[in-house]
């Protein structure tokens, strides 16, 4: 099934191959969910490191609002998020402009995460960039598969949610192990798929890791 076969009008190439397996409807959804964590990594890597750099100089922020809500106090949001918004507008940021509002997107709901009590450890970088992985997933595959009025070979959009429904807890065990990856060396290009996630065997299809 060569890629240039499948169609979707706004999935980058990469995640074709398994949108067509999830359309024809024939694996089961461990091992898509296993598959597609290839080209999402290649999405993180394309994303490149300043968007990690760029959470790494985000988390003092996210630090000071978690021990303020953790000591009793109340976070204004604008505060905080405008801190946010006035720091990734550095030029350093800009030679990745997508991974950097993805970023900021994803400081962003870790903010709201900690004003609503949802942080329970101080963990900050692990809820951040776990936000940030999960937003590359969202908007680069879910959103646009969701979003799609017609499939690939005319699957049906309430089949394909719900193959997407079962793959997804996969797909979360290895965006957990991406995030493990991105705090340990801060490098993209460090980012590999754990072959103890895999629950079945690749086919010849499948490129190299």
């Amino acid at each position: 099934m060569p890629d240039g076969d499948i169609t979707h009008p706004t999935l980058n190439r990469p995640f074709l191959r398994v949108y067509g397996q999830m359309c024809e409807g024939h694996w089961e959804p461990s091992t898509l969910g296993y598959r597609l964590l290839h080209p999402l990594k290649g999405r993180i890597k394309s994303y490149g490191n300043v968007p990690i750099e760029l959470g790494n100089e985000l988390m003092p922020i996210l630090r000071d609002a978690f021990t303020l809500i953790r000591n009793g106090g109340q976070i204004i949001f604008s505060k905080y998020s405008n801190q946010i918004m006035d720091l990734s507008k550095n030029r350093a940021w800009n030679s990745s402009p997508r991974g950097r509002d993805i970023m900021v997107e994803a400081s962003k709901k870790s903010l709201v995460e900690i004003q609503h009590g949802k942080v329970a450890n101080d963990e900050i970088d692990l809820i951040l960039f776990k936000n940030y992985v999960n937003t590359i997933f969202k908007k680069d595959f879910e959103d646009r598969v969701q979003e799609t009025p017609v499939h690939y070979k005319d699957a049906d959009p309430i089949e394909i949610n719900n193959i997407l429904d079962d793959m997804r807890p996969h797909i979360n065990r290895g965006c957990d192990e991406f995030v493990k990856q991105l705090i340990k060396f801060g490098d993209v290009g460090k980012l590999r798929r754990p072959n103890r996630l895999k629950e079945a065997c690749l086919d010849i299809d499948d490129e190299a890791w």
